[in-house]
């Protein structure tokens, strides 16, 4: 009776993370006496790979199960975890292989893991190295040893001899464990996870590879502090696009941006490779993968906000940022039918925040003023919205240049994302 209150509870009302290991350790202490009255062999954990369409459905939902009721993961869109698996329309695949693993016991899906064998990663660093990606578990040891253990098993059998990760197939997915930072409203496509993933993965065997930063920041009072070196910044602003012979460039709507999209594309790869070729989790992005960052971006973002330094015809810079609307996500639950676009629809046009999600300026470029153009863009930005809050976003403790001038501002970095690693 004990076993059936407690399933029942769990069914119908979201748990705290106390209340669910309770819930847990019932349900096992009273399979436990049932499997010893009956005689019956205990339940088996064990690792399956994701194969059939049922599969895929399980590989997903096990997210929704373990975060349910809790106020700041963000559900990912179900339609791009599909495309994570989908082999045949997926243009990762073309290029590189990947694998997708379930930890179930007695039916039940505890946890999940990718792991990626990343060809433009290696070919570019030279390296063996595998990906981890989607890692979700219950809080138990046991289940991240096993998913681990086959992961790890795939990537021998394919000579790789390094494991990393959290890291995604495609530039622009988010990337890393939160071990800070766990009461912070989220960047967009940026992770959320329990307090407890930390120590699964080190006990899991791996260590850290690189950090990341992330904050939350009032944009009044950013603007209000730094009054006097933004109108410095401005003055210098003006001087150097006078001299150095740089504009900017400006969009009015989606159409605009799309209009100019076949010339940019290609422009925007340019600048993206060059400026972040240093990091250690960087691999050169094609002009299909821009062009997929370009819409990804657009499905959500107000032209309004995009900047471009521009030289002659070439684009040397830029700044990305657009409305922050996790509330819209949240509440879609996953799902854009039948309701999910509207709540992201209206999130887009109401939302307080916003997500800083990247400036990227040309090697050449900055040391001649180019940065300098950007901020003073990015304060006017800040200063016409109607914006409230930004968040900054997962800027590389290896990024030395940005971490210090975005420190000059006064911002203080709330959260770490941290990428493990571990040798095979």
């Amino acid at each position: 009776m004990a076993y059936l209150v407690a399933v029942v509870v769990a069914w119908k009302y979201p748990l705290t993370r106390d209340q669910h290991r309770e819930v847990q350790r019932e349900v096992r202490k009273q399979r436990h006496k049932t499997e010893q009255g009956s005689g019956n062999r205990r339940w088996v954990m064990k690792v399956q790979r994701v194969e059939t369409e049922k599969d895929v459905w399980k590989f997903i939902q096990v997210q929704f199960e373990i975060y349910r009721g809790n106020p700041y993961w963000i559900p990912p869109m179900i339609s791009d975890v599909e495309f994570v698996l989908d082999r045949e329309n997926n243009p990762f695949y073309s290029h590189s292989q990947a694998e997708f693993f379930m930890a179930k016991e007695q039916g039940q899906v505890l946890g999940r893991v990718a792991v990626l064998d990343h060809s433009l990663y290696n070919k570019y660093h030279q390296s063996k190295t595998a990906f981890f990606y989607l890692f979700e578990a219950v809080d138990n040891l046991q289940v991240a040893r096993l998913l681990f253990a086959a992961a790890i098993d795939w990537a021998r059998q394919h000579s790789l001899r390094k494991m990393i990760g959290p890291l995604g197939m495609h530039a622009g997915d988010g990337h890393g464990v939160l071990v800070r930072g766990f009461r912070r409203r989220p960047g967009m496509g940026i992770s959320w996870n329990f307090p407890y993933y930390e120590g699964l993965l080190e006990q899991a065997g791996f260590e850290k590879l690189v950090d990341s930063f992330s904050a939350q920041v009032s944009i009044r009072d950013a603007l209000e502090k730094n009054r006097a070196r933004i109108q410095r910044i401005r003055q210098v602003a003006k001087k150097v696009k006078k001299h150095r012979g740089f504009r900017i460039m400006t969009f009015d709507s989606k159409q605009e941006v799309r209009k100019q999209a076949t010339r940019l594309v290609p422009e925007l790869k340019r600048v993206y490779n060059k400026s972040f070729a240093g990091l250690p989790l960087f691999w050169p992005m094609d002009e299909e993968g821009m062009q997929r960052v370009v819409d990804r971006f657009l499905a959500i973002a107000d032209p309004r906000l995009i900047r471009l330094v521009m030289k002659g015809a070439d684009v040397v810079g830029f700044v990305l940022t657009y409305p922050n609307i996790v509330p819209g996500i949240r509440r879609a639950g996953g799902k854009l039918w039948p309701l999910g676009w509207l709540w992201i629809m209206l999130e887009r046009y109401r939302s307080n925040w916003m997500d800083l999600n990247g400036i990227g300026i040309l090697p050449k470029y900055q040391g001649l003023g180019a940065a300098i153009v950007l901020y003073a863009e990015l304060a006017k930005i800040l200063e016409e919205s109607r914006f409230e809050w930004a968040v900054a976003n997962q800027v590389s403790e290896k990024n030395v240049e940005n971490l210090r001038e975005v420190q000059a501002f006064g911002v203080e970095f709330d959260r770490v994302h941290r990428v493990y690693q571990r040798l095979l």
